[in-house]
């Protein structure tokens, strides 16, 4: 008998292939992240000692690339191998991985564009790694190996840089050239996908200079003035495995049909969002489809997910299994009867009904919770010390403030509490360069905290502005508008229309 080898390598056509894959472009963009986050969690203790307490991931994307960079541990020789090999694959992973199939670098890159460039530098290796893949040039020449450059750096400098070019012309369009509300999808998106881990501050993500927050939701409040939201876990097996699972649901207080549903979490990262099984949610003009919303947490290793880590892979009944599970738990059926008493007749109420009905429960409560949630929102909260340390990563670029600075000798300070949340704004009477009442603009680093410069002379304001009582009345005013206008940006009201409002409001004042 004879035997013979039979080649099995990949050829560098195949890359060309992989192009081809049907992956969203948060997607590609939580395979890098997922890269980053495993690599600072691996690494949480060296980190920490130079000072690195979060991981932090920004993306930048213009008309000739989109470029993905961290502050994380970085990449020795090995692993930067695979960053371009598709059948190099880690020989293990850590218990935080989030890596599984040892492709997700590369299609996620190859997906965005045809050529992608990894820069990385592992922490206390005094060394850069640096590489480029061109899938046409592959597809052309077929060589059998690239080209990596190494040259030396100082030790404590760590970090990886993905620069990605030749952009998909579909993706390009799509989210980049018409600037549409897209873009402001793939932002909600990720939030989604990272709630965990931006809500507990694991994770600092910003995308084209703007930081990426995990909005949490305004629930719906019952007679007593309590959520409608609860906690719970369960467990069920099939063929002798064991599926176990814990997670939150509650009810929005207004729909958003955009972000309700369930994601399912697995090593607290969202494989899959807006997860919406018909037992519990019903069809998607129904109250519980738009107003039902939270996550679970898949445990263990027994919950299969897809190749591009989008979806569970349901084994034969597992699906079933687990929505007959759910249906089960008490607190979801607790949340499910509440949502149910805001129907009317058999057909979802309107607004207006719900408003009524909501002033009309608000009534019953307590003079006692009423006096506390006063209370509660009129407090002031001591100011936090953010101490500016220069970062030692030279890849990692966190968008810096405008040059408005705070001068407390030139600074009034307004805070406000709105449901549950606190807003601080640094005032300064000046002229604006954007001729306008004000100009509004974030604070690095914080979740709600913003500069605002207010023209107190601007429009009709001018003859209110003649002593320091009637300036600090127009100062007050501003940040009032501020705020209205940062709620609805919450809320679902696109930037773009808020500030359609905002010039409206200029155009009228000045007259």
């Amino acid at each position: 008998m004879e035997i013979r080898k039979v080649d099995i390598s990949i050829g560098t056509d195949f890359y060309k292939t992989l192009q081809r894959t049907d992956i969203s472009l948060e997607g590609a963009f939580r395979e890098m992240i997922d890269n980053s986050t495993t690599s600072f969690m691996d690494h949480k203790q060296e980190l920490k000692e130079i000072g690195e307490d979060k991981c932090k991931v920004t993306i930048d994307w213009d008309d000739e690339a989109v470029i993905v960079q961290d502050n994380a541990y970085g990449m020795n020789f090995d692993d930067f191998s695979r960053a371009f090999g598709l059948n190099k694959k880690a020989k293990q992973y850590s218990p935080n991985s989030r890596s599984q199939y040892g492709l997700g670098l590369k299609y996620g890159a190859i997906a965005i564009g045809s050529e992608y460039t990894v820069e990385t530098i592992e922490l206390g290796s005094g060394k850069k790694y640096k590489g480029t893949l061109d899938v046409d040039y592959l597809d052309e020449v077929k060589p059998e190996s690239i080209d990596s450059e190494v040259t030396d750096v100082p030790t404590h400098y760590h970090g990886t840089k993905i620069s990605i070019r030749k952009l998909s012309e579909y993706k390009y369009n799509s989210y980049i050239k018409p600037k549409s509300k897209t873009l402001d999808n793939l932002k909600k998106k990720l939030s989604l996908i990272y709630s965990d881990d931006l809500r507990n501050n694991r994770l600092e993500l910003w995308l084209n200079k703007e930081q990426i927050y995990y909005e949490e939701p305004t629930w719906q409040t019952d007679a007593n003035g309590n959520y409608v939201y609860k906690n719970f876990s369960n467990s069920f097996s099939h063929n002798g495995i064991e599926y176990k699972y814990s997670g939150w649901l509650g009810q929005l207080e207004t729909a958003d049909v955009a972000g309700a549903g369930f994601s399912l979490l697995q090593k607290n990262r969202a494989v899959e969002i807006n997860y919406r099984p018909s037992e519990i949610f019903g069809q998607s003009n129904s109250f519980p489809y738009q107003r039902i919303v939270g996550e679970i947490n898949l445990s263990g290793d027994n919950w299969i997910v897809s190749f591009t880590k989008s979806k569970v892979k349901w084994q034969e009944n597992v699906e079933q299994l687990f929505i007959e599970s759910l249906l089960e738990l008490t607190e979801i059926k607790d949340v499910k009867s509440y949502v149910n008493k805001f129907r009317k007749n058999n057909r979802t109420i309107t607004p207006e009904e719900i408003r009524k009905k909501q002033k009309e429960e608000n009534k019953k409560v307590t003079k006692q919770s009423k006096t506390e949630e006063t209370d509660k929102k009129e407090e002031v909260s001591k100011e936090t010390q953010n101490s500016k340390k220069e970062d030692p990563t030279p890849f990692i670029v966190i968008p810096q403030d405008d040059k408005t600075k705070e001068n407390k000798d030139d600074t009034t300070e307004f805070e406000y509490s709105y449901k549950g949340k606190k807003y601080k704004f640094f005032v300064k009477s000046e002229k604006t360069t954007n001729n306008s009442f004000y100009k509004l603009i974030k604070k690095n680093g914080t979740e709600n905290e913003y500069y605002l410069s207010v023209d107190t002379f601007y429009g009709i304001f001018a003859s209110n502005s003649k002593n320091a009582n009637e300036k600090y009345f127009n100062l007050k005013i501003a940040s009032y508008l501020a705020l209205s206008q940062i709620i609805a940006e919450t809320r679902g009201v696109k930037k773009s229309d808020s500030q359609i409002l905002i010039d409206t409001f200029n155009e009228l004042i000045n007259k």
